[in-house]
Order: structure tokens, then C-alpha cells, then sequence
């Protein structure tokens, strides 16, 4: 499968093992993911510090809002061994960017303007002068082919040629909107493919993308106008068919300010996934009818301003985003960066390519530096704005890896029974900052979520009494409780621990959202879930709950086969215990530690292993299982030695270390 963005891209074979193509060797060879991700996120954070500077304050903050009439350039160019297939004229792309109303058997359902328009609500009424086709100096491959690590090589030099090009026809001042000097809204439409759609079979061709030709240096001035900021995308999305408007509004909606909302380092986490023009909903039928704005975006964008909810109340009739519906928010009142907005998504309108219908609710945790650096949701178990699965199930794909509408459909409330998001609902209403109270569940409830015949929405919000204060327990003294019995597969409790058994990463699927991996991959076993491949050993960490006082932790595991079956596990950066589980069966353990609050475990193996039934028990709480339980020993052997990526000693006491991934006794452990 072919993965990833402008500054990151690779194939991922089904065992997670990742080639990036060599064009020396003109062949894919196995990636240093790493490496590539470190060097990536550099590239990402030059080039946020230009978006950041230019838009004038942090991505995601309140800023002044867009609106009025407003130019753009788009400027069209080919090469000699690429070229516009004869029907996609200068006189069409007017009409794909400008004309209202736009329907065309092509497939198109609307033009850019008409998406801005419909988003704005009328406020941002955005047109393109057109020209071109301007022909590039050099063949496709000078711009577009990759370096050793990936990245296109001269892509900011077509920009160039492209404007010089066009500057007799245009004045570059008119694309100026704040009167700064600089041009604000410049795309390049080139011909053929973009690198994004050609599945891994044309490495040179360019990856749609939006950059400042700053970051290398390449910024110049026409007509007394500095050309800085831009956007590019391709003509067509496969070899004989043209590319939808999705690609163009998402590349200009970061010259808007908004970031990606999919796992920009990794390609691993939901984000947003095809709600979101800034996730893959850019590619909703085709491109053609890419998905509207969320509620955040059109909030950021000052074209929508949602309704606190902080009393009791019911709200009835609520309409739909794409049909001028509103927006509700609820904050987390000790931290208001945190806060759930929830929105009434309808397959109406730019929606009418979304997989699901009914009530989305979004879970923001904005940071200024996730935002600017433009890794939103990349890490899997701290997505920061992302979405409840009213179905709890993150997946979108079926068993063959293959797109599954009914997976998205699940997404939006009401799902079957579940009508609710509270402190005890399946997802439940989390935190990732402690409330007011010190404990890490919203404590505003959100019930009997309706969906309406005319598909409105109608829910009832209640404000309710934290039923967990600090340093107390739940009545039921459980504070974290993972079953894994919505995995899928074989393997683990049909009494077989080897062999071909749990081998879908779809089948992996959890009670509680965050559940991170580490290292290997997760796969679905027979209601238990396995870590781990061949390669890599399965370092897993759960999600975040909050711990206090003489806790328990209990849970059972085994090892794959003959895989060495010693397991380390570790409550944030202290280690628990290691552990020999029994090979062919499970082992249950038992271990006692103190909680000191937001707490994270992590199973650290050395090889492949399975797991089930994770829980964490509070100090009140008496455990008469009537099983034998592997006690935790004390620890009496010495230290191991802790070395860094490089391989360099720096240390034995993880606890004394800033936060990184560290090698130690041959396994990488995570601090955080």
C-alpha cells in the first residue's frame, strides 16, 4: 500500500516493513522508517515556522476570519513528455475554479469557488485567474524525481518558471490580499499524474503539495510582489482520468492556515479520515465532491460559531453542517484548549460523499506546537483532533485491506444502542487533561442522541457530578479495564498460540481508544489481540487512565510459539516487573504498584506475544479470583545498560532521562 505526504511517502508491505524507492537502483528497498520520520518531521517544522509567520499567528488559534472577495493565480503547465490531454483547456479549468453552479459530465458537481462559498456561508467568495499552459524547461522527472530519502528534488523550481512564465499576462500585486508585499494565493495545475496517485509505479512524477519557496531559498519578486507561499497538484488522478476540485481546495486550505489532519509521521493513526477535506476526504467521489469543513475548521476560518453547552438542556432538530446547520461545544473547564465540538454530518451537499450519516463528535486538544509543526494527529494515542467511534472501532478497512463504508458508517451517533457519550459508554467521554475535579472524564453527558427522520439530530446534555474525585476510586474499583473482546481472529483463547493465528490487522480492535504500537503490529486474535511480527518485537502502550494509591494491575498473557517468553512491563518510566510466561497457555499475573496519577503501561516483549484482559484495580477493591496468580518478584537483578538510537551509553536509570526512545537489553522502550 503506498502511504504518506509531500515530505514523507513510502510502500508499506502487509507486514508493516516499509521500502522507499532508489533511484539509482530503480528499485524499492527497505526504509529506515526512523530515520525518514525524524528527517521528515524537520522538514515539516521549517516548513510550518514559514505558515506560522505567514499567517500571523499559531495554526489553530483565534485569528481574523476570511472574508470578502478574494483573487487567486492558477497557472497551468506541461512538459515536453507530458502534456494536457486535449480536452482539459485554459477555458475549462476557468469554469472548474470560477463558474457558480458548475456541473460538467466529467464529473464535476461544483467549482473551487462554489466549495468556498458553500463552506464560508457566503463570507469568502474566492476566484482564479487562469493561464497557461506554460511549458516547463525540463521533462517531469527534473522536478519530480525523489532523492535517496524520498523527497522531490526541484518541485520550487517549477514554481518559478511557472510565475516568470505567466508574469507578462498577470500582475502578480492582485493576488496580494492584505497589502503585505507578498502573494497570498498562487497554484500550479501541472499535467499528467501527481506521485500521490501513481500507486508507487512513477517516483518522478511531483506530489501535490503546498510549501514556501523560502524554506530553500527560492522566494522572488515580479511586479514589486514577493512569491513565497504556493500550492501544486496534478491534472489527473489515474492515467486517463481528471482530478476532482479536492486536491485543489485541500492544498488551499493550507494557504488558509489549516494542517493536515491525518497521521502526517507515521500513517497509523484515524484522524479524520474521509470527514475531513484535510484528511482523505479530499478524495470523496473521486475528488469531485471532496468533504465540507468540520466544525473546528470553520470555526478557526470565522465562518461558524458553536453554542456552549453548560447547563442542562435539549436540544431538538439540529441541521446538518451542509445545510447551514449549527454547532455545539463543550469544554473541559480546567483546560478550554480541550473540549468536544459536536456537528450533524447528512450526505447532502460537499457531504454527499461521506461513508456515514448522524451526530460526529470531535475531541480537540490544541497545542500550538502540534499545530504549527503540523502533526496534528500523529500520535496514535493522543490524536488532537480526531474523532468518538460510536461504534468504537477505528477501522476503515474490511479483512482484504480493502475501504469499508460500513466501518465509517459506524462512526456517527446514534450506532445500534448506543445513543450516549458519557464517563461509562463504550467509547467513554475522556479527557486528556485532568477536569476540575482532577480526574479525566468530561463529567457533561451527552444522551438519547436521535436521529431524525428529515436528518436532524436531537440530543439531551447534562451537566453531572464527578463520580470520581481525586485520590478516590470508582464504586466498582476499576480504574482501567481492557477485555479485547471485539478483536477478531484466531489464536489465544481457542487454545492455540502458534502457527497461522492472528493474522489480521484489521481484526485488531479495542474497548478503549489509544492503544499505541510501538514496535511490530497488532493483529486480532479469538477475542485477545497479539503484538509483535517476525521481525519486531510487539512493545504496546495503553491508553492513558489515572491511577492513586495501592493499585493492582492484573492481566493475562502468553508468547507466540517458541518466541522467547519473557515479558517487561512498565507503569509510565517505572518497571514493574519481568515476567516468564508459560509457553502453549496463558500465564495470569498480578502486580501490585502505587499510582501517582495519569498513569500509561506499557508490555514490552522480546519477541512476539499475545495479550488479554488488561485491569487495573483500585485499593478498595478485593480480589477472590480462585486463580493462581504470578506474582510480581522484586527486582534483584542489575541494571541494564541503556543506550540511545546511536547506540551510545547514557546510562542505567530510565527515570534519570529526558524523553525519547532508548535501547535497553536488546528491546527499544519508550519515555515519555
Amino acid at each position: 500500500m503506498f502511504k504518506g505526504d509531500e515530505h514523507l511517502h513510502y510502500m508499506e508491505a502487509e507486514d508493516g516493513q516499509k521500502y522507499v524507492f532508489d533511484e539509482q537502483l530503480q528499485a524499492y528497498r527497505p526504509a529506515d522508517f526512523t530515520t525518514l520520520a525524524r528527517k521528515a518531521a524537520a522538514k515539516r517544522r521549517r516548513a510550518a515556522a514559514h505558515r506560522y509567520e505567514k499567517t500571523r499567528g499559531s495554526l489553530g488559534e483565534k485569528h481574523a476570519g476570511y472574508e470578502g472577495k478574494k483573487k487567486g493565480l492558477m497557472i497551468l503547465v506541461d512538459f515536453d513528455d507530458a502534456k494536457f490531454n486535449e480536452t482539459h483547456t485554459k477555458e475549462l479549468y476557468q469554469q472548474i475554479t470560477n463558474k457558480l453552479g458548475f456541473v460538467h459530465e466529467l464529473g464535476f458537481k461544483g467549482s473551487v469557488r462554489d466549495y468556498f462559498l458553500d463552506q464560508s456561508r457566503g463570507k469568502f467568495d474566492l476566484s482564479f485567474d487562469v493561464v497557461g499552459p506554460i511549458r516547463m524547461k525540463k521533462g517531469y522527472a527534473y522536478y519530480g524525481a525523489n532523492d535517496r530519502e524520498g523527497y522531490d528534488i526541484r518541485p520550487q523550481e517549477m514554481i518559478q518558471e511557472a510565475c516568470m512564465g505567466a508574469d507578462a499576462e498577470v500582475d502578480f500585486r492582485d493576488y496580494d490580499w492584505d497589502h503585505d508585499g507578498k502573494v497570498d494565493a498562487l497554484y500550479v495545475l501541472y499535467a499528467g499524474q501527481g506521485e500521490n496517485s501513481a500507486d508507487g509505479q512513477d517516483s518522478k512524477r511531483v506530489w501535490p503539495h503546498q510549501a514556501e519557496l523560502s524554506e530553500s531559498h527560492f522566494d522572488f519578486n515580479l511586479d514589486q510582489a514577493t512569491i513565497d507561499s504556493y500550492a501544486c497538484g496534478p491534472e489527473l488522478s489515474s492515467r486517463t482520468k481528471i482530478d476532482g476540485i479536492g486536491t485543489i481546495c485541500h492544498e488551499l486550505s493550507h494557504v488558509l492556515g489549516l494542517p493536515d489532519m491525518y497521521d502526517t509521521l507515521n500513517g497509523e493513526a484515524y484522524g479524520m479520515f474521509s470527514w475531513d477535506l484535510m484528511d482523505q476526504g479530499s478524495y470523496n467521489v473521486g475528488g469531485f465532491v471532496p468533504a465540507g469543513y468540520t466544525s473546528y475548521e470553520r470555526t478557526y476560518l470565522g465562518w461558524l460559531d458553536p453554542i456552549e453547552l453548560t447547563s442542562d438542556l435539549t436540544v431538538t432538530n439540529m441541521k446538518p453542517l451542509s445545510e447551514q446547520g449549527e454547532a455545539y461545544a463543550i469544554y473541559n473547564e480546567n483546560n478550554r484548549n480541550e473540549y468536544y465540538l459536536l456537528e450533524n454530518r447528512r450526505k447532502t451537499g460537499w457531504d454527499a460523499g461521506l461513508g456515514g450519516e448522524g451526530l460526529l463528535i470531535l475531541h480537540v486538544d490544541f497545542d500550538a506546537k502540534t499545530w504549527a509543526d503540523n502533526t496534528v494527529n500523529s500520535q496514535k494515542n493522543h490524536q488532537r483532533c480526531t474523532i468518538f467511534h460510536a461504534d468504537n472501532s477505528d477501522a476503515y478497512l474490511d479483512k482484504l485491506g480493502i475501504y469499508s463504508a460500513s466501518e465509517i458508517a459506524g462512526d456517527a451517533y446514534p450506532y445500534k444502542a448506543n445513543d450516549s457519550l458519557t464517563a461509562n459508554s463504550k467509547p467513554a467521554a475522556s479527557l486528556y487533561n485532568a477536569n476540575r475535579w482532577g480526574t479525566y472524564f468530561m463529567n457533561k453527558d451527552v444522551n438519547e442522541i436521535t436521529r431524525n427522520e428529515d436528518g436532524t439530530i436531537s440530543f439531551h446534555f447534562k451537566v453531572v457530578t464527578a463520580s470520581t474525585k481525586p485520590n478516590q476510586t470508582p464504586s466498582d474499583g476499576i480504574l482501567f479495564h481492557e477485555t479485547f473482546d471485539q478483536c477478531k481472529g484466531t489464536g489465544g483463547n481457542d487454545g492455540r498460540f502458534d502457527g497461522q493465528v492472528a493474522r489480521s490487522k484489521n481484526g485488531f480492535m479495542t474497548d478503549m481508544d489509544g492503544w499505541y504500537v510501538l514496535s511490530g503490529a497488532a493483529y486480532g486474535g479469538d477475542r485477545c489481540a497479539k503484538f509483535g511480527t517476525s521481525s519486531k518485537n510487539g512493545t504496546v502502550l495503553s491508553p492513558e487512565f489515572y491511577a492513586h494509591g495501592k493499585d493492582t494491575l492484573i492481566f493475562v498473557a502468553a508468547p507466540f510459539g517458541k518466541d522467547k517468553n519473557t515479558l517487561d512491563v512498565y507503569i509510565n518510566d517505572s518497571l514493574l516487573g519481568v515476567f516468564t510466561l508459560d509457553r502453549g497457555k496463558w500465564t495470569t499475573v498480578k502486580v501490585p504498584f502505587i499510582g501517582t496519577g495519569a498513569s500509561t503501561l506499557q508490555f514490552i516483549p522480546y519477541n512476539r506475544f499475545f495479550l488479554d484482559d488488561v485491569k487495573v484495580i483500585g485499593p478498595t477493591n478485593k480480589q477472590e479470583t480462585g486463580i493462581k496468580l504470578l506474582e510480581a518478584k522484586p527486582n534483584t537483578r542489575q541494571p541494564f545498560k541503556i543506550y540511545n538510537l546511536n547506540g551510545q551509553f547514557v546510562g542505567t536509570k530510565l527515570d534519570a532521562l529526558p524523553k525519547g526512545i532508548y535501547i535497553s537489553n536488546g528491546k527499544k522502550i519508550l519515555k515519555y
